[in-house]
């Protein structure tokens, strides 16, 4: 399934799935669009700009995902209080997402630097970019598998 086919929005007081869903959905749709900036050596300067802004796009959709899956209310925050293997699952991964933001820093880091851009860079900046594609793609499975668990534990789903 692709990010572009998610429409699930279940209800519950932790609020709906597309609420925590949506930012990782934009931040790696940015990240994607990072790979597809058209890199001219005539024009490094574009590239770079273009890139630089999706980028801190991408990583500010990301803290927005963090911040609102550590607010209280947040179904996440809920069962990784709890503790049994929900909760033990819960905050596994919010590790892995504190994991998924320190990539997404070193990834605009990487944007950023200011030596000229050339084709090794591009390659450089490529391949960064899949590995955040893919951790933002785990962080967003597991944000779904346990919101389905964060349901069933409220009652809310059977």
């Amino acid at each position: 399934m692709s990010f572009s086919q998610i429409t699930r929005t279940h209800r519950a007081s932790g609020g709906s799935i597309s609420d925590l869903l949506d930012p990782l959905v934009e931040a790696w749709t940015l990240v994607r669009q990072v790979r597809q900036v058209e890199y001219e050596s005539e024009r490094t300067r574009n590239w770079t700009r273009a890139i630089q802004a999706l980028a801190s796009a991408a990583e500010r959709s990301l803290r927005d995902h963090t911040a609102r899956c550590s607010e209280s209310s947040s179904i996440i925050s809920g069962l990784a209080g709890r503790a049994d293997e929900a909760g033990a699952t819960a905050r596994r991964h919010q590790e892995d997402e504190r994991r998924t933001l320190d990539c997404a820093r070193a990834f605009v880091s990487l944007c950023q630097r200011r030596d000229p851009a050339d084709i090794w860079r591009v390659v450089e900046v490529t391949e960064a970019a899949i590995e955040l594609e893919m951790a933002i793609a785990r962080n967003h499975n597991q944000v779904a598998a346990l919101w389905d668990r964060g349901l069933v534990y409220q009652g809310v789903a059977s």
